[in-house]
């Protein structure tokens, strides 16, 4: 007696020690390198969307972001109080995710005992999905926290009032605290995540099966399904009100998904988190890598199903966990509702049942089931690592150093323009420069396009571009073409996943180019010209192997029969050809055949002046010719050599600016 007292004290150290620890490795897991990386577009949505009045947020949750107010809510008071930058803002996920690892705890503890759950605590403090959600701003991490607290209360709201064997009874004072409990974390679940309610159903239909087997008391039958009714109650007004958004709203990049490949992906994040999405080395690793955790799970169901005394928690958990997933694949015949993310409410059991697995290998073949936790928890931690130290695993193209270097260069008239609408460049930009979408609304015509890009432009000097090509919003990239095929591309500067480009609008360039009309056949007419180094700035003298950077501005009458190249030349005193580059108009994208009446066409080239040529002043030449027949279109009228009495020339231009080469 007096052993197994000692024993229990050793125990009830060890345990709550143990969970101690884990917890405060979990917090500083998810606090390293917490703002390493830039916000991702949800994120920053939620920052903008959080920084509203509490009236605004409600208004936009219920027109334009599909989801319950708590969390928006409560997120809006943090940011009021500790910042919205990306270390305070992502403050909230990192402790939410360190709260997962004794709500997990306790979860696997109420199902297989404290072992079990020991592990599970271990896992979720190493489990790659958890870390990701643990350093992003998104509400994943708080569903994930409160989701497990709602197993493991519905748990102990079963397990309040063991069975009497009598209809009758009063119920102890504990079921009154499980009922209270229980209906506070079920309304905290579903006023953060919709897909609560799909947990919460599972729990439900375990429910009905101990109801309908006498399993229950009836004080435990009455306060169960009375709370249920109480939370209907509570949450019915705000579904109501929210309903008709949230039951046609579709995220255009949700894809169908089969069963079979529902199971592989959700055991592939649950165990390995995004690593496929980021390394392309590691995807012929991942059915292997993922395969072992299946295993492992698999494992668990089979030798705990062996125990009758594990039996009856393990099948509740299997309820728990394929309820769900069915229900989520039958309702995504009407609309998809599959995502990975989108079931992390199904995590903490799948953690639950992979330490089930870790333990019954342990009691039978210590030094294997020894192995595997090894082996899981460095797994794990691989992938965990990759998130924090790997830019290849960044979640997002480093907005905050691509805005930067745009403020840091900004005049007075910039414009920055955005064809996607990404809220990471709200987010950085911070009210900084003017700020515009083009195009407005998903999937435009050119036309469209076109005129929303005349009017942003007509009031700018320069535009700062910040394209991405999504292929439920510009998937032509219109905007970027409108920009490369009239304002003039003065330089671009890449980031990682990202680049910038410094465009002169056309009040801009007309201003700064050097006039030049000439009148080409087939109403074609050269504007004027540009020469500029990547700067921006104007070079007096350049050397050979150097890149010569020129702009020609183009005016069209109208389209013309064949689609033209222009050419242009590069010729030193000696008249031979020291640097060439021939090409379609706008790099090939704006072939003349095209071209609208009253058109203004910037067509850059980058003619490389070769290694050997010899010091001296250098003439460009340009023109156009039919890249069939290789006939060159005749120069009509216009100022073409550079001398005074405006001489033509039969089927080139020369332009009007020598070039020193030394």
């Amino acid at each position: 007696m007096t052993v197994k007292l000692r024993s229990d004290n050793h125990q009830a150290f060890l345990y709550p020690t143990t969970i101690l620890a884990l917890t405060l490795l979990a917090f500083g897991l998810r606090l390293i390198t917490l703002d390493r990386f830039s916000m991702r577009g949800d994120e920053a949505f939620d920052v903008l969307i959080a920084s509203q009045s509490l009236a605004a947020i409600i208004d936009q949750l219920r027109t334009v972001h599909p989801y319950p107010p708590l969390f928006y809510m409560g997120f809006h008071h943090w940011l009021k109080m500790a910042g919205s930058n990306e270390l305070a803002a992502r403050f909230t996920a990192a402790g939410f995710a360190t709260l997962i690892v004794p709500a997990v705890y306790a979860l696997g503890t109420q199902l297989f005992g404290r072992r079990v759950g020991l592990i599970a605590a271990l896992l979720a403090v190493v489990n790659p999905f958890i870390q990701w959600w643990g350093q992003d701003t998104h509400f994943f991490a708080c569903i994930l926290a409160l989701i497990t607290l709602l197993y493991a209360a519905a748990l102990r709201f079963w397990k309040s009032e063991r069975p009497t064997g009598r209809a009758g009874g009063q119920p102890p004072g504990r079921l009154g605290q499980a009922t209270a409990l229980y209906i506070v974390v079920a309304l905290l679940c579903f006023f953060t995540y919709y897909f609560s309610l799909f947990a919460w159903g599972a729990l439900n239909l375990v429910a009905v099966v101990y109801t309908l087997r006498g399993r229950w008391s009836r004080w435990l039958i009455y306060h169960w399904w009375g709370a249920q009714l109480l939370v209907i109650l509570l949450y019915l007004p705000w579904l109501l009100y929210s309903l008709p958004f949230t039951a046609t709203f579709v995220q255009p990049w949700v894809n169908p998904a089969r069963p079979a490949a529902i199971l592989w992906r959700t055991l592939t994040a649950f165990s390995l988190g995004y690593t496929e999405h980021f390394f392309a080395w590691a995807r012929g690793a991942i059915p292997w890598l993922a395969g072992f955790s299946g295993v492992i799970f698999v494992l668990g169901i089979g030798l705990s199903w062996k125990r009758p005394a594990l039996r009856s928690a393990m099948a509740v958990t299997l309820t728990l966990i394929f309820a769900p997933l069915a229900v989520i694949y039958l309702a995504s015949f009407n609309r998809p509702l599959y995502d990975e993310k989108y079931v992390i409410i199904l995590l903490p059991l799948y953690l639950v049942v992979l330490a089930v697995g870790i333990r019954e290998l342990t009691r039978r073949w210590r030094s294997a089931g020894q192995l595997v936790v090894v082996a899981v928890v460095v797994l794990m931690s691989f992938a965990t690592f990759q998130y924090q130290f790997n830019e290849n695993a960044a979640k997002s193209p480093d907005w905050r150093e691509a805005l930067a270097y745009v403020h840091h260069q900004a005049r007075p008239g910039d414009l920055i323009i955005r064809n996607f609408p990404e809220p990471s460049v709200l987010y950085y930009n911070d009210g900084a420069l003017p700020i515009k979408l083009i195009p407005s609304t998903a999937r435009p015509s050119p036309a469209q396009t076109a005129a929303e890009m005349e009017r942003a432009v007509a009031d700018y000097d320069r535009v700062w571009l910040v394209p991405l090509i999504r292929p439920w919003w510009d998937p032509d990239g219109s905007a970027p073409a409108w920009l490369d095929r009239h304002a003039d591309r003065a330089h671009q500067t890449f980031f990682r996943g990202v680049h910038v480009a410094l465009c002169l609008t056309p009040s801009s360039w007309l201003a700064a180019m050097t006039p030049q009309p000439v009148t080409v056949a087939e109403g074609i007419q050269l504007l004027g010209f540009r020469m500029a180094d990547e700067a921006e700035g104007q070079r007096s003298a350049l050397s050979p192997g150097d890149t010569l950077h020129l702009s020609l501005y183009w005016q069209a009458d109208g389209p013309t029969d064949t689609a033209y190249t222009v050419f242009t030349h590069l010729v030193g005193p000696d008249g031979q050809v020291y640097g060439q580059w021939d090409n379609p108009p706008v790099r090939g994208t704006y072939p003349t055949t095209e071209w609208q009446p009253g058109d203004r066409i910037v067509d850059q080239y980058e003619i490389p002046i070769d290694a050997a040529a010899p010091a001296g002043t250098y003439q460009l030449l340009v023109g156009l010719y039919d890249p069939v027949s290789g006939a060159r279109l005749p120069v009509l009228a216009g100022h073409t050599t550079g001398d005074t009495e405006g001489t033509q020339a039969r089927d080139h231009i020369v332009l009007d600016q020598e070039i020193a080469v030394q």
